[in-house]
């Protein structure tokens, strides 16, 4: 049972968490496809004295070919769906909305929704994927979001894993009279797609946003114990 289906008339997603009404019930000619494996989806339990909530089924009933795929696609969802929630409660916000800019069923990205967030006259365009596509995905979602958007600041936010980012090798500080290995990172062909176009990365670690790719200048205060000669 699907909770969402890529809308080939609209272009773009339907979430049935938020309302079905309007729209056709049944194959409807083919107009709802399965955002996992691209087959045409049936609307189901959208009519008034349906026994069963709405939902989008494949042909025959039968599971997704990609079931994998369909739940992590779902997961992320739900992770922007509150995120978009989040925001709109957010003192300032005069609107928040979600959209797949660039999203083609037959080129799909693989990336949820994002969430547009407009603050006076400022707008932001916030993704948080559970996996980056690849650079070619990428750079068309921002091509995308460019043309859709304008010149609004495009933001994504990246769980803290260690398959999102490039490593370096480390490097040693001498701490507390101890050699401290201290992890370094670089960014991946898709983060350097979005740096080149202006966008920003940042990692989620917890309630934490860590800001990656740069430092900021401090001072240690001088103990006995301890060598900052290197």
């Amino acid at each position: 049972m699907g909770r969402s289906a890529w809308d080939t008339e609209t272009k773009r997603i339907i979430h049935v968490e938020a309302g079905v009404e309007g729209l056709p019930i049944g194959m409807a000619g083919g107009r709802y496809l399965c955002r996992s494996c691209r087959d045409p989806l049936i609307l189901k339990g959208a009519r008034p004295e349906a026994k069963v909530a709405p939902h989008f089924a494949h042909q025959g009933g039968g599971a997704c070919r990609l079931p994998d795929r369909e739940a992590q696609i779902d997961a992320d969802d739900e992770v922007v769906i509150q995120l978009c929630d989040q925001i709109r409660a957010l003192p300032g916000v005069t609107g928040c909305t979600l959209a797949s800019p660039g999203e083609d069923p037959h080129r799909p990205t693989g990336l949820p929704p994002v969430v547009v967030a407009q603050c006076g006259e400022t707008t932001v365009v916030i993704e948080r994927p559970g996996t980056l596509p690849g650079p070619q995905a990428v750079r068309r979602r921002i091509r995308a979001v460019r043309e859709a958007h304008g010149g609004a600041a495009h933001v994504w936010f990246l769980r803290r894993d260690p398959a999102q980012f490039g490593h370096l090798p480390s490097h040693t500080v001498r701490l507390g009279g101890r050699d401290v290995e201290h992890q370094r990172v670089a960014p991946t062909e898709q983060q350097q797609a979005i740096l080149d176009a202006g966008g920003h990365v940042y990692w989620l670690d917890g309630k934490l946003v860590l800001v990656p790719y740069g430092y900021h200048a401090f001072r240690h205060p001088a103990r006995p114990e301890r060598d900052w000669t290197n």
